[in-house]
């Protein structure tokens, strides 16, 4: 099976250099962690997070990768509301 049949593009923008741009950063920058980021995530689980399609062709993020990235997200979005919640005692602004 073929990295096409397990995998779906990630939403965002497909392309390390398109993130790299969105990021305002160096296409070869954004490729390196990704790189890393795969290879320590592999050593890990045994699973990668992204495939690779080649040169200029879009990332695919794997099943897990997406599981990965959603839970970010929803830490995230977690996060940003907790640090705009008063902590309980305090007085209101």
């Amino acid at each position: 099976m073929g990295p096409d049949a397990h995998a779906r593009r990630r939403p965002e923008e497909g392309t390390a250099l398109a993130a790299a741009r969105l990021l305002g950063r160096e296409q070869s920058s954004v490729q390196k962690q990704l790189d890393i980021l795969n290879r320590n995530f592999q050593a890990l689980t045994g699973e990668l997070v992204v495939v690779k399609q080649g040169r200029g062709r879009d990332l695919l993020f794997t099943p897990t990768g997406l599981e990965v990235v959603d839970r970010i997200r929803s830490s995230s979005r977690t996060g940003s509301r907790a640090s705009q919640t008063p902590a309980a005692g305090s007085a209101p602004p």
